[in-house]
């Protein structure tokens, strides 16, 4: 694997992760298995917090996504081969 992909490898989990963590904060049924939690969060001071850390976790998803589109050459579009844009580094 070269460094550019394993860049780019490592933003892509980064953003699957975070985007996974705030669709659970903001649906908590649907992280209660993985957290083991008995019932939902229904005080106002808790959605209050999961709602501020889901708008978090969606921005650092929306930061990874911008990453590994910058760790692109430049004048190459996602799905172009390393062939393709004329870098001479072939994968």
């Amino acid at each position: 694997m070269t460094r550019i992909n394993f860049i780019k490898s490592v933003y892509w989990i980064a953003a699957a992760v975070d985007a996974a963590v705030a669709l659970g904060m903001v649906f908590p049924p649907l992280i209660q298995p993985a957290l083991q939690i008995a019932a939902s969060p229904t005080t106002v001071e808790a959605r209050y917090a999961l709602g501020t850390g889901a708008a978090l976790m969606s921005g650092w998803t929306a930061l990874s996504r911008w990453g590994w589109r910058r760790s692109q050459p430049h004048g190459v579009r996602p799905g172009d081969s390393e062939r393709d844009c004329g870098t001479g580094i072939v994968t």
